[in-house]
């Protein structure tokens, strides 16, 4: 099986820490990058960057879209959702998004 197919068949958990600004709570998309890089990781994908334009809000079925590149260059697509928030720690799902050519 090729990494990029292992990947799409692929859905990790991961979890982060939440920043503040005023009273809205979040996880910044630097950090966000950093956990859906080592998630990935830890399941035996090569990650060569992640990509998350938008910081995910610190609450349950909040989403974000993340780019995630693969060793190799291939690019995908990966729906990012809270899945709890306890305290400072937001667990997220980590689902790469479905090609149409797939």
């Amino acid at each position: 099986m090729s990494r990029v197919s292992r990947f799409v068949a692929l859905s990790v958990l991961g979890v982060a820490a939440v920043g503040l600004a005023g009273c809205s709570q979040y996880v910044e998309h630097e950090e966000l990058e950093k956990q859906v890089s080592s998630s990935i990781s830890q399941q035996g994908m090569p990650v060569d960057s992640v990509d998350c334009p938008d910081d995910l809000d610190a609450e349950v079925d909040a989403t974000t879209t993340c780019t995630v590149t693969i060793q190799g260059g291939a690019e995908i697509k990966a729906d990012i959702t809270a899945t709890s928030v306890d305290g400072d720690q937001v667990r997220f799902n980590i689902e790469p998004q479905q090609s149409s050519g797939e």
